[in-house]
């Protein structure tokens, strides 16, 4: 079984700054639309027939994936995260950045989820 979850988000943020070479971020909560798809999956295997001038043809097997099932669903949901970037004001800065994910399902479940994301801004 597999699952991708993908998300369209609006983002509100609020930024303290405290010195000039740290900067705390603090991102608010947030209305999201996230959407999930699963595909429940078997290995198998395909045959296929090549051909070799001194042997002639012959039959050969290649692993595959077959797809057995698979649904897919578009929730709302809501998060919040908090960051951190280390530069000067002037320049480029590194940061990091974890955020609280919710997607909200039917009879009060839900999918949870904390993406952590690091780079560098200028």
């Amino acid at each position: 079984m597999s699952s991708r979850l993908h998300s369209i988000r609006s983002c509100i943020s609020h930024r303290i700054i405290t010195l000039t070479f740290i900067r705390f971020e603090v991102g608010a909560c947030t209305v999201e639309r996230g959407s999930r798809t699963e595909q429940f999956t078997q290995s198998g295997v395909a045959t296929g027939v090549g051909y070799n001038p001194f042997f002639g043809f012959y039959q050969f097997g290649v692993p595959t994936t077959e797809i057995l099932g698979s649904y897919s669903l578009v929730k709302p949901g809501v998060n919040g995260g908090a960051g951190l970037a280390f530069g000067s004001k002037w320049s480029g800065k590194f940061y990091a950045e974890a955020r609280y994910n919710r997607i909200c399902m039917n009879n009060n479940l839900h999918t949870d989820y904390v993406p952590a994301t690091f780079g560098f801004r200028w």
